[in-house]
């Protein structure tokens, strides 16, 4: 359930082989070539499921949803190395393949009853591991006591996806008993299948089954879900609402299926309701994506272009950029007790405690508060003379004062090892404007005839001066 990398190479050569195939699909980007084949393949068969269904707009309904999280999960392969994606694309192609319940032939239609449910683990573990795709670093895994993820709550929610997936493969078994399958698909289903008559006593005591132990799963999973959410951050929850919004849809429109039983005039459009509603998710779960990434990558810039130095200042910065306001920052005194998931210990480049930061227990599934907190410890940290030395700090000076307003944001961010083009997306630049700049730089610092890894090593060399010199400038 939850992929993570595997530390060794040995083993037997199928076992490396299989792991070399998961560290592909989960772990390693996929480049857009290989991102549009998996989606052409999928969506293909996808198109070739709706076309077996005898009701051309619900055949569209369920073709656009299973391709809409098949296209959302393989975009996001080729731009983050989260493995939610993956599960997307997984989760897409398994509704797909499941909506054979509704096709016009007899044995596909059989089939596809029997397995209708096999999407749904799935799915169940991309909403509760919104953003990362991880159970290891999921919100809800986080005991609130420590702020810090538990390995036992882990655990539980990996036995918890395990138990959905026995319920998805077993709980359906009671169709091969009952003419009527799907009473979702109307009267014109009934009696379409392949079923073994003279064992109808036993169809409503499976049904009632598979209705209590899916509400029981699925209560234990919302609350999974709903814990994750409560326990995040406000900027973090922020982005998490389009994916509450749109479970609780769900989970209102399937309980009004399966409240409505064996009554095909309330079975029919509830099913419907249900399809159309799991057909909108996918875009609200990357509208989620989509802002989650926006807000992080607009507090990264507010820092960065923050020019806070006093300690006051630079906790007003965390408190507005964190949506913590209550944030607090102080000395280190070494009696401050251990660092926890609401404590972070800021130190110098020898390890020596200078700060301490109490904050909102740590979103593990973000890396938002430890750039934050770097940050902070970067412009807190006291550069000494040794360390001033080492950058020649007096015959850099004339050179950096040297460099315009926008050369000089321009070069610190060269410095923290921003490429030209996320400069220019950044400075709302285009990529000329910013190589023409980035020359320029390189000629008044005394690098035009070095090679691209000696500028790197000094441009990060010097980055102490040159933000020193940005906050003189202020």
């Amino acid at each position: 359930m939850d992929a993570t990398i595997p530390q060794s190479s040995g083993g037997p050569p199928l076992r490396r082989r299989l792991r070399r195939i998961r560290d592909r699909v989960f772990w390693t980007r996929w480049s857009p070539r290989v991102s549009g084949i998996v989606a052409t393949l999928i969506c293909l068969m996808g198109l070739a499921v709706a076309m077996q269904n005898d009701n051309p707009e619900r055949g569209a309904i369920l073709f656009i949803g299973g391709a809409a999280w098949t296209v959302l999960g393989a975009y996001h392969r080729t731009r983050y190395e989260s493995p939610i994606g993956a599960w997307a694309v997984i989760g897409g192609a398994l509704w797909l393949i499941a909506r054979i319940d509704e096709a016009g032939n007899r044995w596909l239609f059989t089939v596809g009853n029997v397995i209708s449910m096999i999407d749904v683990p799935a799915f169940f573990l991309i909403l509760m591991t919104f953003p990362a795709g991880r159970l290891s670093v999921a919100s809800a895994a986080v005991d609130p006591a420590t702020g810090l993820v538990d390995p036992h709550r882990v655990r539980g929610m990996r036995r918890l996806v395990w138990a959905v997936c026995a319920w998805a493969a077993l709980s359906s078994v009671w169709v091969v008993f009952s003419d009527n399958p799907n009473p979702g698909c109307g009267e014109e289903c009934v009696g379409r299948n392949h079923y073994i008559a003279g064992y109808g006593e036993i169809v409503q005591p499976l049904q009632i089954l598979q209705a209590v132990t899916l509400v029981a799963l699925g209560a234990l999973v919302v609350r999974n879900f709903e814990r994750g959410f409560r326990t995040r951050d406000p900027l973090h929850r922020s982005a998490h609402i389009p994916v509450r919004v749109g479970t609780w849809a769900i989970v209102v429109c399937f309980a009004a299926f399966m409240a409505a039983g064996d009554d095909v005039d309330l079975a029919k459009p509830a099913s419907l309701l249900t399809k159309i509603t799991f057909m909108l998710l996918p875009v609200l779960y990357g509208f989620a994506l989509y802002r989650w990434n926006e807000l992080e990558e607009d507090a990264r810039r507010a820092l960065r272009m923050s020019t806070a130095t006093s300690p006051g200042a630079v906790e007003e910065v965390l408190r507005t950029e964190l949506r913590d306001p209550g944030l607090r920052l102080t000395l280190a005194t070494g009696e401050d007790g251990p660092p926890s998931g609401r404590r972070t210990v800021l130190r110098d480049m020898e390890g020596t405690p200078l700060w301490v930061v109490d904050h909102r227990t740590r979103t593990p599934d973000s890396t938002l508060l430890d750039d934050a907190l770097a940050w902070a410890s970067q412009r807190l940290a006291p550069v000494s003379a040794e360390v001033a030395a080492t950058h020649d700090g007096p015959a850099w000076e004339p050179l950096i004062a040297a460099l315009t307003e926008a050369e000089l944001t321009t070069a610190i961010l060269i410095a923290q090892r921003r490429s030209n083009r996320e400069i220019a997306a950044e400075l709302h630049l285009v990529d000329g404007t910013v190589n023409n700049r980035v020359s320029k730089i390189y000629v008044k610092l005394g690098m035009s005839d070095s090679s691209r890894r000696e500028r790197a090593a000094t441009m990060a060399r010097i980055l102490p001066l040159l933000l020193a010199d940005q906050r003189r400038r202020s």
